[in-house]
């Protein structure tokens, strides 16, 4: 169905189509959101080179593994993908008008790939700088530094967890909510706390053999 001119689908296409896993409309006409209601069963979705603005409903892509929305006019990326954690393994959002990507996204466990090149901000400028920096810091005097380090990216990523409950929370999603609770962020309490015992220790050993014997015993 691609490389039509396709302005609209028919209301049913969930229904007529509900088995379908493999679905390509890219370089059609089609504006607005993705397909609602959902595909459940869809596997991979191509939608690129199309007039998509939103992809409220993605979450709803329960079994999704492929998504690919380049050469939109899509703005920024719904938090309800992260319902997709478990299942989505490759995005596609290249040529967009996207000024970032929301860091939550670096909590998604099957993602592997993410393409994000030639995103533009609202005044039609290119976005050049990387949309996931890498820690600026990439060495350390001591271990103490390297874990007090390591703690505060830990509660940078609890910090953006909130954040994205709280947004869950604001737009009544209890699903969306329920999960991060449960998947995220008790885990990330738990992180912490053990980077807190962590540091309390170094501290205590001091440098040296304080050191070597802290190490020994992780």
């Amino acid at each position: 169905m691609q490389y039509n001119k396709l302005s609209s689908l028919p209301v049913t296409i969930s229904t007529d189509l509900a088995d379908l896993k493999v679905l390509t409309l890219a370089s059609n006409q089609l504006k607005g959101n993705i397909i609602q209601p959902p595909l459940i069963y869809l596997r991979e979705l191509d939608m690129s080179s199309n007039s998509l603005t939103i992809v409220d409903g993605i979450g709803e892509y329960r079994l999704l593994e492929k998504l690919v929305l380049d050469s939109n006019a899509i703005k920024s990326i719904a938090v309800e993908i992260m319902k997709l954690s478990t299942v989505l393994q490759s995005l596609s959002i290249r040529s967009n008008q996207l000024s970032s990507i929301p860091h939550s996204l670096t909590n998604m466990r099957a993602l592997q790939y993410i393409y994000a090149a030639k995103n533009y901000n609202y005044d039609g400028r290119y976005y050049r700088q990387r949309l996931f920096e890498k820690p600026t810091q990439q060495s350390w005097a001591s271990p103490l530094e390297a874990h007090q380090t390591g703690l505060q990216l830990e509660k940078d990523v609890y910090q953006a967890l909130l954040e994205l409950h709280a947004m869950a929370s604001k737009h009544a999603d209890p699903h969306l909510t329920d999960y991060l609770e449960g998947e995220f962020l008790d885990e990330q309490v738990k992180s912490i706390k053990e980077y807190v015992e962590y540091i309390t220790n170094l501290q205590r050993v001091g440098t040296g053999l304080g050191e070597y014997i802290f190490d020994k015993d992780l």
